[in-house]
């Protein structure tokens, strides 16, 4: 999900294995490197032969350079891939995918099963499209992720080591790869890397030659030739059979540390004086001993420093990035499920108490209206035979009172942090309510407002309890007299007589 400050590239090989550790900065630095040799026979001709001894070794030296648990980018062996040019009749991206994919099960005479392969447009005009597909052996990929990945390391990208190779080169040297070939010279055999506007176009391995071949001083002469010849018919095959005479190579970039390359690279310019040849050393830079075989770390390094925002070949295959990402993804989304459902449970529970609640105290405050609706009514009829009926009716039903807006101004006049804890008709003529206060002072404010209530005939404390936090009150409030006699004084509920 998240880049790691620092980048990792390992290849693996007859050889052995070596990693560079990048540093992830503008000027790209080398942190640290590793190598890790093998016996001869654990790998022969790319393919795995003694994989339990590879993962016992592998276990203990990631464990050694504390990679456990590194992203790196892996480079194929050129040996596993094949390259092909073809003419998809679409240029509409979703579709052209799934063209090359039908070609590639088709069409492609291909020497392995279940490929794995990812592809680059070169070109598109009227409706089709041009482009490079490399292809590698699933086989393959799949043991060496899962070698890599019992070890304790995590598979990020799959590359070619020519691009990887190419992209070391330009670090380096910032030279384009318009037309351009790269020799990459290595103890267990000879790779040629030809390029078209950045793109390999051609790749091919030269290992029909016998470490003996290499002496001390370096390549043997008749090496040499037979290196010369084959390279002089991989150019004709480049411009004529796969440009059509359209295109040829015109630079040549020789690198690695076999002794004996400056004699290869001066014979050769010699038979192709129109082209530039030279020789990228990266001795000073990468090896921890300059001409070292067995510290070569040019493609680690390549691999190391790819973008991995920049599109690039890939061939870690789908079905691995999936298995990957899947328990990954189930457990991010579980985890919003869950968060999700302890909200909402959290919000209906809250919701639904505070219902409750409203509707037991609009409950009370109805029936103690309808109590005080019989209360007047009982009042009515003891009132004096001389009153005024319409006088009577006209006072009831100015004094009528609406339990749910007494409700509310009660509750609306509550200081901060003050609870209405229960509230009751208690006896005709008066309201009895339980509040819990955090001091006197509340209490005293809350009582005057209750006297100033416009149905308020007085408030009055009946008493209280206090405890370290707060006071619990008992307080009654009396309604306001409901008929007024010839003198200006006001009756009482219950037929007291008061001065308001």
């Amino acid at each position: 999900m998240f880049e790691s400050s620092n980048r990792i590239g390992l290849t693996i090989d007859q050889m052995g294995v070596r990693y560079v550790k990048a540093k992830k900065k503008k000027a790209r630095e080398i942190e640290s490197c590793g190598y890790l040799p093998f016996e001869s026979g654990l790998i022969v001709e790319d393919q795995f032969t003694a994989i339990e001894i590879l993962r016992d070794k592998l276990k203990h030296w990631v464990k050694s350079e504390k990679l456990t648990g590194a992203s790196v980018t892996l480079s194929i062996p050129t040996s596993q891939v094949i390259i092909r040019k073809l003419t998809i009749e679409s240029s509409n991206k979703k579709e052209l995918k799934q063209l090359i994919e039908l070609e590639i099960e088709t069409a492609l005479h291909l020497p392995f099963e279940n490929p794995v392969y990812d592809y680059i447009v070169t070109a598109s005009a009227n409706g089709s499209s041009e482009v490079l597909v490399y292809v590698s052996p699933l086989k393959w990929i799949q043991q060496c992720v899962s070698l890599l990945e019992s070890a304790g390391l995590r598979i990020r990208y799959c590359e070619l080591a020519s691009t990887a190779l190419a992209r070391a080169i330009k670090e380096k040297k910032a030279v384009p790869l318009t037309s351009a070939m790269l020799i990459n010279l290595d103890k267990p055999n000879i790779e040629i890397y030809m390029f078209h506007d950045g793109n390999p176009v051609f790749m091919r391995v030269m290992n029909e030659y016998e470490e003996v071949a290499i002496k001390e001083e370096g390549l043997a002469p008749e090496l040499i030739a037979s290196m010369n010849a084959e390279i002089s018919r991989l150019l004709n095959f480049y411009q004529y059979s796969i440009h059509e005479g359209q295109s040829k190579i015109t630079d040549t970039l020789v690198s690695g540390y076999i002794k004996g390359r400056e004699k290869l690279v001066s014979e050769f310019s010699q038979l192709q004086p129109e082209m530039k040849v030279e020789i990228v050393d990266f001795g000073s830079v990468l090896s921890k001993e300059k001409n070292d075989v067995e510290e070569d770390f040019r493609i680690p390094f390549g691999l190391a420093i790819r973008d991995g925002n920049a599109k690039g070949i890939n061939l870690v295959p789908d079905r691995i990035i999936n298995k990957k990402l899947f328990p990954a993804q189930l457990l991010v989304v579980s985890l919003i499920w869950l968060v999700c459902l302890i909200t909402i449970v959290v919000l209906y529970t809250g919701n639904q108490s505070n219902l409750s609640r409203k509707e037991a105290e609009t409950a009370s405050l109805i029936r103690s209206n309808a109590l005080l609706e019989q209360e007047l009514a009982n009042l009515n009829k003891k009132s004096q035979l001389d009153a005024d009926p319409l006088a009577v009716i006209k006072s009831i039903q100015d004094n009528r009172q609406d339990a749910v807006i007494v409700l509310d101004d009660l509750h609306d006049m509550l200081p901060i942090g003050a609870i209405l804890q229960t509230i009751e008709y208690s006896k005709p003529g008066s309201v009895s309510l339980i509040v819990k206060f955090s001091d006197m002072k509340q209490i005293a404010d809350y009582l005057y407002k209750m006297r100033t209530l416009p149905y308020s005939g007085g408030a009055i404390l009946q008493g209280f309890t206090s405890t370290e936090t707060q006071m619990t009150a008992r307080l009654e409030m009396k309604w306001k007299g409901l008929l007024q006699n010839a003198d200006g004084e006001g009756t009482q509920e219950g037929g007291e007589k008061s001065n308001g």
